[in-house]
């Protein structure tokens, strides 16, 4: 590689320097009401939005070909990787420079706000692990102790309470029985509670209606209980529990019902109701349930908010959680909706709030959010995968939870990978090999989430296990290189 090459890579490096100094008097304002907690990481995450606005591919390969790092780890610690690497080619060009000592964020401070920010959070880590693991505390538990004191044992960090189930007077005794559990173990277990949010699901029904390819099925604006076909003369008919959808929908956009498993699309509308045309189901037919969720991709909803149920909800969670895990946030006024409730509630400064992103809305105002949520001080972000999935397409479902990782890390933010981790393990006992390739993906986070099924102690411990056996292997997201070793 000759002189002028080199000297192309310092003018990159410098243009890059360059858009992160404008990038960060323009983000000024903004930041000065960053939570002191978060005042670095807010201008690195500007920092790391700044280099990412350069297609970095050529310059990535040519640092890459004089064995130097090639950024593609750098979103922690962004503007100290790009000033350190220019020192570098400045050696190499030989040219007077000096070690770069002033820099937003240094590569030795970026794990230790990480830490601290995950552990404010989420409390202290397990002994023989840095990851916690969430698992969602199945109904029954508020009945029985002895199974909660086993999930504890087996290694679940966070009891997830999702509050679209259930009662208070059952989370009441969930709750109860995990801090009888903490006593007589002597550990300390971070209850997390989900308020719904604005998610759109099918309303009232006595019995599960049936639907295949080639049905209509009606959608309904006004609740009503759920209506089934009369021998075929008649297409069913279901509510919907969000009826102000229906300013926003239109004829030709998809539905998908039941976490994707039913896809429709709209034939006809009127101000009452949407006919669906069923494109696909099981090939037996597939079974539409009441409260479950309701997908619009192709429609630009704008229904946000805090939801008078949620309201509710929180009044509880202020006093018994330590987390609240806020789904369907999609803008920055919801972000600023939450705060200023938990303001109103006196629990902004404890109480940690992770934010479920779950619509394309949310994934393409990730940025904005971040900055907005790190007005407070106990932040975190769960990549929702199952509506996000469907939200924004199944085939970019890879890069999306990739640059979510990436930008969540940029402002050292703990994240929670979530959806389906060890899922045929949790219900059915024995787990896909793919999956156990997903739970090694997910240690790449601060947290995993199981959710719950009958063999939810044999995922926690399954889970336990890849964690421990994976540490040696990665830090973060980035790779290392034990000494190699043969099976046993």
């Amino acid at each position: 590689m000759g002189t002028k090459d080199l000297q192309a890579m310092v003018q990159e490096l410098d243009a890059i320097l360059e858009k992160m100094h404008l990038d960060g008097q323009a983000f000024s304002e903004r930041l000065a009401q960053i939570h002191p907690n978060h005042q670095k990481s807010a201008l690195n995450l500007v920092n790391y939005l700044s280099l990412r606005s350069f297609d970095l591919r050529n310059l990535q390969y040519a640092l890459g070909v004089l064995g130097m790092s090639r950024l593609a780890r750098a979103e922690a610690h962004t503007e100290a990787s790009v000033k350190i690497t220019r020192f570098y080619l400045s050696k190499l060009l030989d040219e007077p420079s000096k070690w770069p000592e002033k820099y937003t964020v240094s590569i030795e401070e970026s794990d230790k706000i990480l830490a601290k920010n995950t552990k404010l959070l989420f409390g202290e880590p397990p002994r023989n692990r840095k990851q916690r693991i969430m698992v969602t505390m199945p109904g029954f538990t508020a009945e029985d102790p002895q199974y909660v004191e086993q999930m504890i044992q087996r290694g679940m960090k966070i009891a997830r309470i999702n509050c679209a189930h259930d009662s208070q007077e059952d989370w009441l005794h969930i709750i109860k029985h995990i801090k009888a559990a903490d006593a007589e173990l002597g550990k300390r277990t971070i209850i997390a509670m989900d308020i719904g949010g604005p998610k759109i699901r099918t309303g009232e029904m006595k019995k599960p209606i049936v639907l295949r390819e080639g049905d209509t099925l009606l959608l309904s604006k006004t609740p009503m209980m759920a209506k089934k076909s009369k021998k075929g003369k008649e297409p069913c008919i279901v509510s919907c529990t969000l009826p102000e959808v229906f300013a926003y929908i239109k004829v030709g956009e998809r539905v998908y019902f039941d976490d994707g498993a039913i896809k429709g699309t709209i034939s006809e509308l009127n101000n009452e109701v949407a006919t669906i045309k069923i494109l696909r189901a099981g090939e037996k037919g597939s079974k539409l349930k009441p409260d479950k969720g309701i997908n619009f991709p192709d429609s630009n909803l704008d229904i946000r908010g805090l939801t008078q149920t949620d309201k509710e909800n929180l009044k509880f969670i202020a006093e018994y959680a330590d987390i609240v895990n806020f789904s369907f946030v999609n803008t920055v006024e919801d972000v600023k909706e939450m705060h200023n409730y938990l303001k109103e509630l006196g629990v902004l400064e404890t109480l940690g709030i992770i934010y479920k992103i779950e619509t394309q809305g949310a994934y393409n105002q990730l940025s904005a959010i971040l900055l907005e949520a790190m007005k407070a001080p106990k932040v975190g972000v769960m990549i929702a995968r199952g509506d996000l999935a469907i939200e924004t397409s199944w085939e970019n479902m890879g890069y999306i939870q990739k640059e979510m990782l990436a930008l969540c890390n940029a402002c050292h933010i703990p994240i929670v990978w979530a959806t389906q981790v060890l899922e045929n393990l949790a219900k059915k006992g024995l787990p896909s090999r793919s999956e156990i390739t997903d739970a090694v993906t997910a240690t790449k986070a601060e947290c995993i989430m199981l959710n719950k099924g009958p063999h939810i102690l044999r995922a926690i411990d399954m889970l336990d296990q890849i964690i421990q056996h994976m540490e040696p292997y990665q830090d973060k997201n980035a790779p290392l290189l034990p000494k190699l070793r043969k099976l046993k």
